[in-house]
């Protein structure tokens, strides 16, 4: 096992293997979709069966881009505190770390975890509302479907995005004792990706402009990911985290 990565999948497969009989996972999985689709789904169809067609054209954008990658934090904030925090809290850490397996191994691990089962999530939950919308959208109504914009922020940015966003967290959560400052800003940005728009629609059509902005951050945001692989070392990730 000398390469990073074919140790990062193993940490990756150890994931899934304590977390698949895991029932509060489950559990808390299934409330959030119970929640989400009603949510993500009652804007477009208020604004597909009262007719308002500007109301449809904001809601086929956000709910591509802000709504999913609401779900997208949700789902990532609940794994985020399940995979990094319990070897800390248990006191295994150690253990895992005096094997041959790298930090940076053990950081991109948990990460794809992460973000393989909450990206999972959050394209279910994007996809059911757009078959609720599409079911109960009235005879006249029109399909729908997302915007350009939308269809490449979901399938090309997104991905990116959500990675980079889950390793940014996750490094927080292991090198430093702040997990919980890193737990309320995820949440909060869920929270934000959700109501925002909702509250300043008209001021936030998601246009190419707002895609290349993104596409910065996170070409900035891999940068740092990058120069915080090189700061991660045992003794620091034996550090006592804060509940």
């Amino acid at each position: 096992m000398n390469s990073t990565w074919q140790q990062a999948l193993v940490i990756l497969w150890k994931e899934f293997s304590e977390q698949r009989d895991k029932r509060t996972m489950l559990i808390a999985t299934l409330v959030a979709s119970i929640v989400s689709i009603p949510s993500f789904s009652f804007p477009p169809l208020l604004f597909l069966r009262s007719g308002l067609q500007h109301g449809v054209e904001l809601t086929r954008g956000t709910l591509y881009t802000f709504f999913s990658f609401a779900a997208y934090l949700i789902a990532s904030t609940i794994f985020t505190t399940a995979v990094f925090d319990k070897e800390r809290l248990s006191g295994t850490i150690e253990v895992l770390l005096a094997t041959p397996l790298r930090p940076v191994s053990v950081w991109l691990g948990k990460t794809l975890f992460v973000f393989i089962v909450s990206y999972s999530f959050a394209t279910f939950i994007v996809w059911m509302s757009t078959l609720v919308i599409n079911l109960f959208r009235g005879p006249s109504a029109p399909i729908f479907l997302p915007t350009a914009q939308g269809f490449v922020f979901f399938f090309c940015l997104f991905p990116v995005l959500a990675f980079s966003v889950s390793a940014a967290t996750g490094f927080f959560h292991l090198r430093t004792s702040h997990a919980v400052l890193s737990r309320f800003a995820s949440g909060g940005a869920a929270s934000a990706c959700f109501i925002v728009p909702v509250l300043a629609a008209r001021h936030l059509m998601v246009s190419w402009k707002l895609l290349g902005l993104v596409a910065i951050f996170c070409l900035l945001l891999i940068g740092f990911l990058c120069l915080a692989s090189f700061r991660l070392d045992r003794e620091e990730l034996m550090a006592p985290v804060s509940r």
